[in-house]
């Protein structure tokens, strides 16, 4: 398999990566950038990647919020970035519920291959996946990526069933590890 078939992306989780995980964050007044978030994402942008959000937002199956929340709060934070130079490609979200079988959910790909339509084809290989739980490693597994897993209070190192490529405190130690190998 070619390494340069298609674009090299790194896919970001959302919630425990870019924001404070404090359950379902929907609201721009409920926001917090995660430590080392924005740090990370300044250093990012200038790699040979494609920056793609993943994220599940299951409180829109279960009815805590609305999709139109979800892209407004999303609006706002690619406001605060494009001020500071972030851009990303693209941002997916499932709205479906835990329970709802659906393909877009992490770990299911299916958002990777929504992203597909919008940056091209995507070189798995050379990609990375960047998250706080099992799920994103997960996803990033099935597809052939690298993954990096942000230390958070959803797992513990004895549930990994296999080993991500790095364990990084924040977004910044991961971006400073993809920047030093890849």
């Amino acid at each position: 398999m070619g390494g340069s078939k298609g674009r090299r992306v790194i896919f970001l989780d959302r919630d425990g990566v870019i924001n404070v995980d404090n359950g379902f964050v929907y609201k721009w007044e409920n926001w917090q950038w995660a430590a080392g978030a924005i740090e990370g994402l300044l250093k990012l942008k200038d790699m040979p990647f494609a920056l793609v959000v993943v994220t599940n937002q299951s409180g829109v199956g279960h009815g805590l919020y609305k999709e139109e929340d979800v892209i407004s709060l999303h609006k706002k934070m690619e406001e605060e970035l494009r001020e500071k130079g972030v851009k990303f490609e693209a941002i997916l979200y499932c709205p479906h519920r835990r329970d709802a079988g659906c393909g877009c959910r992490k770990p299911e790909t299916g958002m990777a291959k929504e992203a597909e339509k919008v940056v091209g084809p995507v070189d798995y290989r050379g990609s990375l996946v960047v998250g706080d739980k099992i799920a994103d490693m997960e996803f990033g597994k099935k597809l052939g990526m690298k993954t990096v897993l942000i230390k958070s209070k959803y797992w513990s190192r004895d549930e990994l069933r296999e080993k991500p490529d790095k364990i990084a405190g924040s977004l910044l130690e991961a971006a400073d590890f993809i920047r030093e190998n890849y």
